[in-house]
């Protein structure tokens, strides 16, 4: 059997949550973090609903980097 691959998301607001939706009915992917700068943005109230680790505030980047994840969707409107 194929391994899952672990998807992590750094934005929690319309984009995010699109992607999360999107991504929660997939099973061939497991959302291994959820990360925003707002505490109740909908796409970190959403990943805590389906037991997702999520982060809040500065510390995305430290965790993001052990997490080992496969791929990083960037969906905030930092440019």
């Amino acid at each position: 059997m194929r391994k899952k691959d672990k998807i992590a998301i750094v934005g929690g607001g319309i984009g995010g949550t699109a992607i999360l939706e999107f991504l929660l009915k997939l099973q061939s992917v497991e959302v291994c973090y959820v990360c925003d700068i707002d505490a109740d943005a909908p796409a970190i109230l959403l990943a805590k609903e389906n037991h997702i680790q999520c982060g809040t505030g500065g510390n995305c980047n430290k965790v993001l980097g052990d997490l080992n994840a496969d791929l990083i969707f960037e969906v905030t409107n930092d440019a």
